[in-house]
């Protein structure tokens, strides 16, 4: 806002806010006081919340599960075992609660339902309701601090997979680490909680740049030691707004997504065009 005002000074513009409208309907009356915090209130924080909700799409929406997808964890779980310091014994998928509220985002029990059919053969890969059945939205530090507890209880220490009680990591991609690096976008405690604490596993496609994002944070920088980042070599351009869109047209998306979830969305009449 301050390079905003700046450059409406330097044109002889004062900084002001729209007119309050009486009988408009489409024009909206953002309570404000100043100029900054109106403009604070009709386009940064919306943006802010946009950004958000697209960064935690990648994430902690994936669904329809793509193939690629399930890759991801896989290639995390190599890199760790090649460092000949972790041992991992399970990954975990924590779909997102339905107040997350993003559109097109399906019930929660169908998400649920999906990602364990896509992870059925897997022998390490479960998933986790806990955060689907909360009251509404629950910030990712709080969902990881949960994941955190409940593995320490089904793995605690001096058992056959470890000597010490187990840590938990964030899986995620280079994108969303860059997200916890811009100001303002996430709460510097919840990164600290987050990154500090627990840890993350950063998937970085080829062209990425993600030491970058972590040297222009500071909390990022200060748990450097505690960011693993993990180069996936195998370009993969498929997303799953792509296969939604697919869907939708009634296009084919074998292949894309293991048979028994394809199965499930077609039983179920999901993502598909409402006659």
């Amino acid at each position: 806002m301050e390079k905003a005002i700046e450059i409406t000074l330097d044109n002889c513009i004062d900084p002001s806010s729209p007119r309050t409208a009486g009988r408009q309907q489409r024009h909206k009356n953002i309570p404000a006081d100043t100029p900054s915090a109106y403009w604070k209130r009709a386009i940064y924080l919306p943006f802010q919340d946009h950004l958000v909700t697209e960064v935690n799409e990648k994430l902690m929406v994936p669904l329809p599960g793509l193939q690629a997808q399930l890759l991801i964890p896989e290639i995390a779980r190599d890199a760790l075992l090649k460092t000949g310091i972790y041992t991992v014994v399970q990954g975990i998928l924590s779909p997102v609660n339905d107040g997350y509220k993003k559109k097109g985002l399906i019930e929660s029990e169908h998400r649920i339902q999906m990602c364990r059919l896509g992870v059925q053969t897997s022998d390490w890969i479960s998933v986790d309701n806990w955060e689907s059945e909360q009251a509404g939205w629950t910030r990712t530090a709080k969902v990881v601090k949960h994941v955190a507890e409940d593995v320490v209880t089904k793995f605690p220490g001096n058992l056959q997979y470890t000597v010490v009680p187990p840590t938990v990591k964030l899986l995620c991609g280079a994108d969303w680490l860059e997200a916890l690096a811009e100001p303002n976008i996430w709460a510097d405690e919840d990164v600290s909680k987050i990154v500090g604490k627990h840890g993350l596993v950063v998937i970085s496609r080829v062209g990425f740049n993600p030491e970058s994002f972590i040297y222009e944070s500071d909390v990022l920088t200060k748990y450097i030691n505690n960011i693993h980042i993990v180069t996936d070599w195998i370009s993969n351009d498929v997303s799953s707004t792509k296969v939604r869109r697919a869907l939708r047209r009634s296009e084919s998306v074998k292949y894309l997504i293991p048979d028994p979830v394809i199965d499930y969305i077609k039983e179920n009449k999901l993502y598909f065009p409402t006659k």
